[in-house]
Formats: C-alpha cells, structure tokens, sequence
C-alpha cells in the first residue's frame, strides 16, 4: 500500500460513516494489502473495513480510558495542554492524525498490522 493510499484511507474514514467506508473500499484494490481482507469474501471484507473504520475513528476519549489514563497524564505525555484535551474530548474534535499517533504511541494502533502499511526507511 503507498502512503498515498494509506493517507486517503485515513481521511476517507473521518469523513464517511462506516458501511459508506467499508461499500467505498471492499472492492478496491488497494485495499486487499489490509490484513484479513479477501476480494472472494465480500462480507468478511465489510467486516474487516467496518473493524478498522471504529479504530481510526476512535474517540479520544476511549483511547485515553483504554490506557488508564487521566486528562492530564495523557496531557503530560503528549505535551499537550489539559485543556486542549479536554476541549477534545468534549466536542470531539481531535485532529485523526493526533488520535492515530496516540493510539500508535500507546500501543493501540499499528499501521503495518491494522492496514498492511509498510514504511520505506
């Protein structure tokens, strides 16, 4: 998968409900590099690609609680204000990117196991 891709799937997900997302990418091919995903099995594909949408669009709020942290000690690990987060969290409106790095740097989200991502390096 190129990070053009992963990039359009990220932004596709934060943009669309989950059957639209899964309907949008269950018969493209770019998707079939997404672990568990197989062109023949059309459902299990919508599965999968509905399984991903939820964690991409995780609230910030259940990404804090699933890592038993508070406000502020996410806040403190982040370097982010308190406030910042709890204005987040309140209105819902973190940025995906902060959410997905987050989730990666709490061990909740992996882009090469969840999609199929592999960085060039």
């Amino acid at each position: 998968m190129t990070t053009k891709t992963y990039a359009e799937i990220i932004r596709s997900a934060d943009e669309m409900p989950a059957d639209l997302f899964a309907a949008r990418w269950r018969l493209m091919p770019e998707a079939e590099s997404i672990p568990g995903i197989d062109p023949a099995d059309l459902d299990k594909a919508k599965e999968v690609l509905v399984q991903l949408h939820e964690r991409i669009t995780r609230p910030l709020a259940d990404i804090r609680k699933a890592a038993g942290l508070s406000q502020q000690k996410l806040a403190d690990r982040f370097a982010i204000p308190v406030a910042t987060v709890r204005n987040w969290e309140q209105r819902d409106c973190c940025p995906i990117y902060m959410r997905l790095m987050m989730q990666e740097a709490l061990g909740q989200w992996s882009p090469s196991a969840d999609m199929g991502v592999q960085i060039d390096g």
